[in-house]
């Protein structure tokens, strides 16, 4: 029995997953620049940077699952979860370098809002692929 992920297919799943992974990291910057310039002009309180950096991130980790997911040919759900989970430690490894962050409970939290927000849209992209209304 061949192995559906062998070869090629494999090469192929996994450029889906890293064109998913860039795609959500480029919408997590553009998210955190138009962020970072709204509470600076309304003089938002630095409070306000922990709730929309979760926004971002949530919002990024659902592209990456959404475009993940209509590359994908199978296991749509499994791969917009592993897509979305890379992406959330590539942001992790990227802010360990840069500042020195520590390794917390809320680095796990984030990691399964990511892995979550990737699997719904994997749901999404399956329902919408099928025809059936989502609402």
């Amino acid at each position: 029995m061949k192995d559906k992920y062998s070869g090629e297919n494999r090469s192929r799943v996994f450029g889906n997953i890293i064109f998913g992974v860039v795609l959500g990291l480029l919408t997590a910057v553009l998210l955190l620049v138009l962020f970072s310039v709204i509470m600076s002009l309304a003089g938002l309180k630095v409070g306000t940077a922990k709730v929309f950096s979760i926004i971002a991130l949530i919002v990024a980790a659902f592209v990456c699952g959404l475009v993940t997911a209509k590359k994908a040919e199978s296991k749509k759900l499994l791969f917009s979860a592993l897509s979305g989970g890379a992406m959330y430690l590539v942001i992790v490894l990227i802010s360990a370098a840069a500042f020195g962050a520590p390794f917390t409970a809320t680095v796990i939290f984030k990691l399964l809002i990511c892995v979550i927000s990737s699997a719904v849209a994997a749901f999404v992209a399956v329902l919408r692929e099928s025809g059936k209304r989502i609402v």
